[in-house]
């Protein structure tokens, strides 16, 4: 293959439409790269509860039960898990919040005001102190009023919404391949 400059335009083209090419194979391998990461954890789940299966195979339930009753415990779990943990975790930002709160409304009062008014003499690290309470209040108030500032906060709200919806989805998908890997898993076997 020889590649005569013959026109410029046909060497522009055949780049671009190599380039093209190249981007859509990125493009292509950077969407699958989640389906990838979905089949792996599935495989990986599958073969964690099989000597499960297997076991309650053992007992005389038939194979299509055991893998109901070992996915019916894991989700329940899952479940379980995240309820208890979702509890926590907003108790927990709550707390911070009340924190930070109790923090800046105290910071003319602590040992920090005393060893900054010791270091910087000349400044009125009391005012400073005021000032900054006032500027986080004006901005919050500022946040809640501005338009602009609200339809960044509500694309925000829409982008967590988007992720939870996104990871319900994914958790859907790796539950149907983990149950699909979990009832082939005889098959895989002797295919190895």
């Amino acid at each position: 293959f020889t590649l005569k400059i013959e026109s410029p335009f046909r060497i522009a083209l055949l780049a671009t439409i190599g380039v093209g090419f190249g981007v859509f194979l990125l493009n292509l391998v950077s969407n699958l790269a989640t389906l990838i990461v979905y089949i792996a954890i599935a495989i990986f789940i599958a073969l964690g509860i099989d000597p499960i299966v297997t076991w309650l195979e053992r007992k005389k339930i038939s194979r299509s039960i055991s893998i109901l009753i070992v996915i019916v415990v894991f989700l329940g779990l899952a479940v379980a898990a995240f309820a208890f943990t979702l509890p926590i975790i907003f108790s927990q930002v709550e707390n911070f919040a009340q924190i930070i709160s109790g923090f800046i409304k105290s910071l003319p009062n602590t040992d920090i005001s005393k060893v900054l008014k010791e270091l910087f003499p000349a400044l009125n690290i009391d005012q400073i102190i005021v000032d900054f309470s006032t500027f986080l209040d004006k901005s919050f108030s500022k946040l809640l009023s501005d338009p602009n500032l609200i339809s960044v906060v509500t694309g925000g709200i829409f982008n967590f919404i988007n992720a939870v919806i996104s990871t319900f989805f994914g958790i859907l998908i790796v539950v149907v391949l983990t149950i699909y890997f979990t009832i082939s898993m005889n098959i895989i076997k002797q295919s190895v």
